[in-house]
């Protein structure tokens, strides 16, 4: 029953377990990654799963009689974990039952929109010090000072402060030390500046960043340039972010999705991603493209491709009859240059959505209209 050993914090998607609270407005890239969760939140805690129907029995006990007990610090770690976990769930813990977890040296703490999270909590959170690695308190009123509390917690490898609009791009500074951060997602936040994105730009170990609706961080990729390994970026519906910004993310070479949704992006921002080998998955909803984005080269036997020119309505007219069809007068023809896997298209091109779905295209994932 002793403690189980650290093990690294996988990223860990907001949208997990609970509902969210009807003061947010969901947008459709939050649902559309809602869908591509990793694993249940349960599934990241120690121990779930693996308690004996008596330990199970304890545990429930110790829940409904917690107000009896002043500190759990005694407790090995991982059943610590499990009651507070309980609580959480069933909506139990109190700012007094809180400080009986105080270096109780949690792993976890996910307090997602749970009411009453102000810097008094955090006070109790850091007290769990290098054993903390993944802390949730989005939507909870934590000002600077309770950011600043985190900075003995250097094991942090995830943090979510999703809507917390308390704090200032000063109160950013303080994770600045945390040098095992790998998964940092801060939504809809005004604190996230230029000054306050500078100040964590040398944390160099992030694989996830997540900063959706923050309108206010165009032009400062560039400061970010040591990201090699970053995975996975969320600047949807930022309203702000445009080609120039797409130059500097091409940088980020082990890039593998990227959700771009609701910005100023042409098909010049788009080309910036040519270089990018493992991005599997693209979100360019509401953005200003017209060319589509990693089209797999068709063979089609019409009379135009043997001059290596197609227009698009007649390639998807073709696709749908499985007949040659003569272009369309009036529309322009694109030329279309073959790149390995990859198809560039140069020129303008004269074809909605519902052509596009008639090629033959690599499927990159889904949104809320359907297949990309």
């Amino acid at each position: 029953m002793g403690g189980i050993c650290s093990r690294k914090r996988q990223v860990i998607e907001d949208d997990l377990h609970r509902g969210v609270s009807g003061r947010y407005c969901r947008s459709a890239i939050t649902k559309w990654l809602r869908e591509r969760s990793l694993r249940s939140r349960t599934n990241h805690f120690l121990g779930v799963g693996t308690f004996s129907p008596l330990m199970d029995l304890c545990i429930n006990k110790m829940r409904e009689d917690f107000h009896k007990y002043h500190m759990f610090s005694i407790l090995p770690r991982h059943i610590s974990q499990q009651i507070f976990n309980e609580l959480v769930d069933s909506h139990c813990l109190t700012e007094a039952s809180l400080n009986a977890f105080r270096d109780c040296a949690l792993e976890d703490v996910y307090l997602r929109e749970y009411l009453g999270v102000n810097d008094d909590w955090m006070n109790v959170i850091a007290s769990q010090g290098s054993s903390l690695l993944a802390v949730d308190v989005s939507g909870s009123n934590v000002t600077d000072s309770g950011l600043r509390l985190l900075k003995n917690c250097s094991n942090i490898q995830a943090l979510t402060l999703n809507y917390c609009d308390q704090f200032s791009e000063h109160g950013l500074k303080h994770i600045n030390g945390l040098s095992n951060l790998a998964s940092l997602s801060i939504r809809k936040s005004c604190a996230v500046t230029p000054d306050g994105m500078r100040a964590f730009s040398n944390l160099i170990n992030w694989e996830k960043l997540d900063l959706e609706r923050c309108s206010y961080i165009h032009g400062e990729f560039v400061h970010f340039k040591g990201l090699k390994k970053l995975e996975s970026l969320n600047i949807g519906c930022c309203k702000c972010i445009t080609d120039s910004d797409m130059k500097a993310i091409s940088g980020f070479i082990n890039l593998k999705e990227l959700q771009i949704s609701n910005n100023n992006i042409t098909d010049l921002g788009i080309s910036y991603l040519r270089g990018l080998q493992k991005l599997a998955t693209l979100n360019v909803e509401a953005c200003n493209i017209i060319v589509a984005y990693c089209v797999e080269k068709e063979k089609r036997k019409t009379s135009n491709d043997e001059e290596g020119h197609v227009t698009a309505r007649s390639a998807a007219t073709s696709a749908r009859t499985g007949k040659g069809v003569s272009p369309i007068g009036g529309e322009v023809e694109a030329d279309v240059e073959a790149g390995g896997k990859l198809v560039h298209c140069d020129g303008p091109f004269a074809f909605m959505a519902d052509d596009l779905l008639c090629t033959t295209v690599e499927i990159m994932g889904k949104s809320t209209y359907g297949t990309i």
